[in-house]
This record gives C-alpha cells, structure tokens and sequence, in this order.
C-alpha cells in the first residue's frame, strides 16, 4: 500500500477491561510515520480475583481518515491470555523481611 495522504486513525481497545487496559487508546498514522513502529502498552490489571487464564482480545478499531484509500478499513483483532499469577506475598517477622514468597517468585 501506498503512504496515507492523510491522517489516519485507528482506535485500540481491550475486550475485557477487567483484565486489560490499552494506552494509547488510539494512534494516527501518517506519511512521515506510517511504516514506524508505534509501541501500544497492554497491561494486565490485577483484578484481585484468583482465577483462570482470561482470554481478551485487542480491538483494532474502523480506520479513519479523508484518505479513502485507509478510510473505514477493518482490521483483524488480536488474541492474547492474561495469565493467572498468583499474588506474591512477603512476610515480614518483627519488621524484618523474613525473604518468604507465597505465589509467585520476584524476577
């Protein structure tokens, strides 16, 4: 495909807010960055609920633009899992951090 002659937006988004959050929540490709890297942050969000892996999906919304070339694209969503960590639990013994982990162990 050819460089956009304009500005094109394309909104992002989590199918499950409860697990996921997304930043940005859009982008805007251009000429000058269209074949670029643009870095979306995905972060689990600790739910505080023990669970199962949770399946979610990253909405890559209806493209927008006055370019009629990337105008109203569609494009494929992307499937992720949100592993199931256990919470990592220091103990601490008359103040002191005993080095004891329930969970998951620091990387």
């Amino acid at each position: 495909m050819s460089e956009p002659s304009a500005d094109v937006l394309m909104p992002i988004s989590s199918s499950n807010l409860n697990e996921t959050t997304v930043s940005p929540s859009s982008i805007t490709l251009n000429a000058s960055n269209g074949n670029l890297d643009n870095a979306v942050t995905i972060t689990g969000v600790n739910d505080g609920i023990e669970d199962e892996d949770q399946a979610f999906s990253i909405s890559l919304g209806t493209t927008v633009s006055t370019d009629l070339v990337y105008n109203g694209l569609n494009l494929v969503d992307i499937n992720m899992i949100n592993e199931a960590i256990p919470p990592a639990i220091l103990l601490f013994s008359a103040g002191k951090y005993r080095g004891h982990f329930i969970g998951t162990t620091p990387q």
